[in-house]
């Protein structure tokens, strides 16, 4: 019996390390397949969630029309916010529709827009409406560039939103 033991436990031995240490290789590629599905889930949902042109052009369109309620009603901070994420959003339309001749196309609104900043920070009505006016223009000649000027971008009448006011707080 004792010879039994003898040869028997370091059989024992061999087959636990054996099978231990089989899993540890088994495991390794099985966490970098579960790892790199995880990515690959997370590289569609990212490749589903940029937004489309005209997503990103209804956004534009909300936010020239905010840009103009605050410039008009002199909410320069509103006005600042707003021209900042219309650069912002012309910028996505580069970044993401950057094979698309629009993207090469939009360029033409950054000497309008730039003119617009500077209206807004020189917190100036009649700079402000001027240049609005210019970059509105500008926004229909990349709209007729593109085959889109039926799409036509006029001074708003009004607000886009109903549940927005305007007005700086310290004039309400």
């Amino acid at each position: 019996m004792k010879k039994f033991l003898f040869v028997l436990t370091p059989v024992i031995a061999i087959v636990v390390m054996i099978s231990c240490s089989q899993p540890a290789e088994q495991v390794a590629p099985q966490k970098d397949q579960a790892m790199q599905d995880e990515v690959d889930s997370l590289r569609t949902v990212c490749t589903n969630s940029v937004m489309s042109i005209s997503e990103i052009m209804n956004e534009i369109q909300r936010t020239h029309a905010k840009l103009w309620f605050a410039g008009k009603n002199q909410n320069w901070p509103l006005a600042t916010y707003q021209v900042t994420k219309l650069k912002d959003l012309f910028t996505k339309i580069r970044t993401t529709q950057s094979g698309s001749s629009v993207a090469s196309l939009v360029a033409m609104i950054d000497p309008s827009l730039d003119d617009m900043v500077s209206a807004v920070y020189s917190k100036n009505v009649l700079t402000f409406q001027e240049s609005y006016k210019s970059m509105t223009s500008t926004c229909n000649s990349c709209h007729a560039a593109t085959n889109f000027n039926f799409n036509v971008i006029t001074i708003p009448d009004n607000p886009p939103v109903p549940d927005q006011d305007f007005k700086p707080q310290d004039q309400q």
